[in-house]
């Protein structure tokens, strides 16, 4: 049985993750806050700070990095715990798998490296290190430059996730965000009309596409998106249906670029075709919340 090693372990995606993933791989889990039951091994270690290789298993063949500093949204306040999460971990995590011979690292990116544009954005879209990623997002990017240097050593898996949703989801997330503006009848803002356009991507397809990169003998970069283009208005409309309340809107000045849309005919092609369109999402969401 292949061993699988995954990080961030106790968020959306590699609860989730590692749920899925137990029947069929022997699956060690990192995490500091939590035990992970569905693991078979759970490894308490802060990946916000320096840790020993010692400490990680031996024979894996696939890391799948999903950590992310829960502190993303407090720069510069945090900016050292964004730092060491987001790009030293990944490097330590890269050396381990060079000296280990790792077959596949898989690494959990942001749609938001590309930025906002005004068209869907393809993977071989070229990507603006001169406009304002932020902090945060500046980070993901580090983290994929850092990781592409290995490639000689072992596939190197970029996957960019444009806003996943699903039960259990943290309450600064968008999706939640956007449910609680509803709930506690509080404005929720556009940019202009209808707000950013996004394809935001259900759990269990996210989840979906995650197994068939496991399985991949290429280093490549991937959008994971859901199938619907849809806009931050009708979000909150399609969502009000089933909460049962109006939503509030308030607009400001739209921006020349109003879109974070991607491409996801390689996803299609090389993992996973997404089959949840957002208003059947969001009503499972909502119902497993109630």
């Amino acid at each position: 049985m292949k061993k699988i090693l995954v990080t961030g372990a106790s968020g959306l995606i590699g609860s989730n993750l590692i749920k899925n993933l137990s029947s069929e791989y022997q699956v060690y889990a990192i995490t500091h806050n939590n035990k992970i039951s569905r693991a078979d091994f759970s490894l308490n270690i802060d990946l916000s700070k320096p840790f020993d290789n010692s400490e990680l298993p031996k024979g894996i063949d696939t890391i799948i990095h999903l950590a992310q500093s829960k502190h993303y949204k407090e720069f510069p306040k945090h900016s050292e715990d964004i730092f060491s999460v987001n790009i030293e971990s990944t490097f330590r995590l890269l050396n381990y798998a060079r000296e280990t011979n790792v077959k596949n690292f898989i690494l959990a990116s942001s749609g938001g490296v590309y930025g906002n544009t005004h068209k869907v954005i393809s993977e071989e879209t070229a990507i603006k290190t001169d406009n304002e990623l932020g902090f945060y997002i500046g980070s993901k990017l580090c983290a994929e430059v850092l990781a592409e240097a290995y490639k000689d050593y072992m596939n190197i898996i970029i996957l960019r996730f444009f806003f996943v949703y699903g039960k259990g989801q943290k309450d600064q997330m968008l999706i939640p965000r956007i449910i609680e503006s509803i709930e506690n009848e509080k404005k929720i803002t556009l940019q202009g009309e209808e707000g950013l356009i996004i394809n935001p991507i259900h759990i269990s397809d996210a989840i979906n596409a995650i197994r068939n990169a496991i399985k991949l003998n290429s280093s490549e970069k991937i959008n994971i998106a859901g199938p619907d283009n849809i806009s931050l208005k009708k979000i909150a409309l399609t969502a009000a249906k089933f909460i049962g309340k109006k939503p509030i809107f308030a607009s400001t000045e739209i921006k020349e670029n109003n879109m974070l849309i991607g491409d996801i005919m390689k996803m299609k092609n090389l993992l996973f075709c997404p089959k949840i369109k957002f208003e059947q999402g969001i009503k499972k969401y909502l119902e497993k919340m109630k």
